[in-house]
């Protein structure tokens, strides 16, 4: 199985500790830890995101008014289900090919969630609605902006750190495969997926 999107040309010279992986301001936990929970949180939430989805569908709602009750649309769905098969492959085989690609659906999916605000402030704008409603919508979607915003670069850093103890990780491994012998192999696989 490939291990790399891309390969990155550094020397790990000394086996990574998983506790020098720390993420801000879960400093008790290391970033391995912290995804892995943030990563069963998600699942749990779109497992009920789909669930609303599933019964309003059976009750006639339209999709529009799904996506407002459930917080998501269809298309963050389909890319929360990818971000969440990437996060399982990542969590599971340790291998940083998972982690890369992470990085390459986070993106879309907040490049996603700012342009659909971006359309609500455009839209709601324009409309003829009382304008301390038109104003109060407009100053929500502004806080959301700001708030995805904070969240997006906090998801990121976090991301960047699991995937640097991935990559420091497959790099060691790489690096110290000449003078490995099976025992040793076998005991630092059944440490990792502890």
């Amino acid at each position: 199985m490939r291990e790399w999107l891309w390969h990155p040309n550094l020397l790990t010279p000394n086996r990574p500790d998983i506790n020098d992986y720390k993420v801000f301001p879960c400093v008790k936990c290391n970033a391995f830890c912290v995804y892995k929970w943030l990563s069963i949180l998600l699942a749990v939430w779109l497992g009920v995101a789909v669930l609303v989805f599933v019964v309003g569908f059976i009750l006639g709602y339209h999709w529009l008014h799904l996506s407002a009750v459930a917080g998501l649309d269809p298309l963050e769905m389909v890319l929360f289900a990818i971000i969440l098969f990437f996060s399982y492959k990542a969590i599971k085989t340790l291998l940083p090919i998972h982690a890369q690609a992470l990085f390459i659906v986070y993106e879309i999916e907040d490049l996603w969630a700012f342009v659909k605000r971006i359309f609500v402030i455009l839209i709601v704008s324009s409309s003829d609605k009382e304008p301390e409603t038109r104003n109060a919508a407009i100053y929500w979607t502004i806080f959301e902006i700001v708030c995805l915003g904070i969240g997006a670069i906090w998801g990121l850093y976090l991301l960047y750190t699991f995937y640097k103890y991935l990559r420091d990780l497959q790099l060691f491994k790489e690096q110290n495969k000449a003078g490995e012998d099976p025992g040793e192999a076998t005991t630092m696989n059944a440490i990792e997926t502890a």
